[in-house]
């Protein structure tokens, strides 16, 4: 019985670990976003970045730059600004591999 209770909190403990990691990445994201819709020129920083990652023989990420450099060229400020928003799984991995830096 203790071993049962001791699972069933070090399995809560685990879960307010990742749920206080999912929070912050949705805090970092939300910056990053509106970092992106007071300095539209940001973009070209991270598109900049996107070229540098491509450029590399053994990029791990390459599908995911290869998206970002569609959407860095042809979007708008806004919509890239409301991907990184979006809670979607849909936009899981654009986000993950975001090329936005905060300064």
């Amino acid at each position: 019985m203790a071993d049962s209770i001791l699972i069933q909190d070090i399995l809560a403990k685990k879960a307010a670990g990742v749920e206080r990691m999912r929070m912050r990445q949705l805090r970092v994201q939300e910056r990053l976003a509106d970092r992106i819709d007071q300095h539209p020129e940001a973009i070209v920083d991270a598109l900049s970045r996107v070229r540098q990652y491509l450029e590399q023989p053994n990029c791990t990420c390459r599908a995911i730059y290869e998206e970002w450099l569609m959407v860095l060229t042809t979007k708008s400020a806004g919509y890239i600004a409301n991907i990184m928003r979006d809670t979607s799984a849909d936009t899981d991995q654009l986000r993950a591999c975001s090329p936005f830096v905060l300064d």
